[in-house]
């Protein structure tokens, strides 16, 4: 059983689903405004052009970023609501293969946030005008699956800023009740929300950001894991980081991160199956989790899968992300020749972000000299 300092979230709501996002919606106003097609489109032909390498997710997400901060700073809830909806019922994936509608709502956060001088830091101004329109799209929409996690959300990107950085052992108690404090204004959201706004496969992943500040255990954790899976099987992204709970930090072990993997492989969809082992792994190396030699150890008899894996999203979605994706993976579990292989398609464009979480070059040199 784990435990924190403050129990900020229950399981006790049971699942309320098999309607649409028309029925959830029903007696809201009209939406109206045409999203922008390159929300939904194919990535265009010039992504993999001769001596070009774009990033077709950082291009979309920059898109998106800017409609969304126009559509708080301007208080178009319908275009919210319409473009999530729109999102959702496509169920349209990235050109690196992620849910688009995920995206969307990363694009909420960003919008509370002043990236002007490079560094990203919450912009109060920013937030409250968010958070003014995110309300009244809940009112105008009182069914809408989409705005209250929106809002819980927004409360969880205050909830960071007020804790500040640093190790959670530096953090001031101070800063700590004031991030408990946002944190369970979000679980509240979305607990009063959860009969309709589970039909928002972003509600489970907001969920899970929460149940790491709770005393929710492994047990209850899996349960909205599962849940998620079987209700909304292509929303992967929250099987790829609920593995965050499973780890030593969190009170975890190296075994209940293999058991973890082991299971949520087993529950995806088959065709899935391969993009979801390969993604786990990457997540635990690119954010530190583990190191080459821990990573090397977690997949144990398991490498040639995890590179076979890997390949398989770059066959399935050949990306530039997911290629270089696919080369910081393999000077983590040191396979040279693939490495070199790889190193020739990226040449001296890499996608950093697919490298580390902070865009950082140090590892993708490390690895190119590696592999030299």
């Amino acid at each position: 059983m784990k435990s924190n300092a403050r129990k900020v979230f229950l399981i006790a709501i049971g699942m309320c689903m098999g309607f649409s996002i028309q029925d959830v919606n029903a007696g809201a106003p009209d939406a109206v405004g045409k999203p922008a097609e390159l929300f939904f489109a194919a990535p265009p032909p010039e992504f993999k052009s001769a001596g070009s390498r774009v990033d077709g997710d950082a291009l979309i997400q920059n898109e998106m970023d800017k409609a969304v901060l126009s559509a708080f700073r301007n208080g178009d809830v319908k275009y919210l609501e319409s473009t999530s909806a729109s999102l959702w019922q496509s169920k349209a994936l990235s050109p690196a293969g992620y849910l688009r509608l995920g995206l969307f709502f990363d694009a909420i956060t960003n919008a509370a946030h002043d990236e002007s001088t490079g560094e990203r830091k919450l912009d109060p101004q920013l937030w409250s005008t968010a958070l003014e329109t995110a309300t009244n799209w809940s009112k105008l929409y009182p069914r809408s699956p989409f705005a209250p996690v929106a809002l819980a959300e927004l409360r969880m990107t205050r909830a960071w800023s007020l804790r500040g950085q640093g190790y959670a052992k530096d953090v001031p108690k101070e800063q700590w009740a004031r991030f408990y404090k946002e944190v369970s204004k979000a679980a509240e959201i979305l607990e009063s929300s959860a009969p309709f706004a589970k039909a928002n496969p972003i509600w489970y992943g907001s969920y899970v950001e929460i149940a790491k500040f709770s005393s929710v255990d492994q047990k209850d954790y899996m349960a909205i894991i599962e849940e998620s899976i079987k209700t909304h099987p292509e929303f992967l992204a929250i099987v790829v980081y609920g593995v965050d709970y499973m780890l030593p930090r969190w009170g975890g072990s190296d075994e209940d991160v293999r058991n973890y993997i082991k299971r949520v492989t087993s529950l995806v969809r088959s065709e899935d199956a391969a993009i979801v082992y390969a993604r786990l792994y990457r997540r635990l190396l690119r954010h530190g989790f583990y190191d080459s030699e821990g990573i090397t150890k977690l997949a144990g008899a398991n490498l040639a899968r995890l590179k076979h894996d890997s390949q398989e999203i770059v066959r399935k979605f050949p990306d530039p992300y997911n290629e270089d994706a696919e080369a910081a993976m393999l000077c983590g579990i040191g396979d040279k020749e693939g490495l070199r292989r790889t190193l020739k398609i990226i040449g001296d464009s890499p996608i950093l972000k697919a490298w580390s979480t902070d865009g950082n070059a140090n590892y993708f040199l490390s690895c190119r000299q590696y592999a030299s």
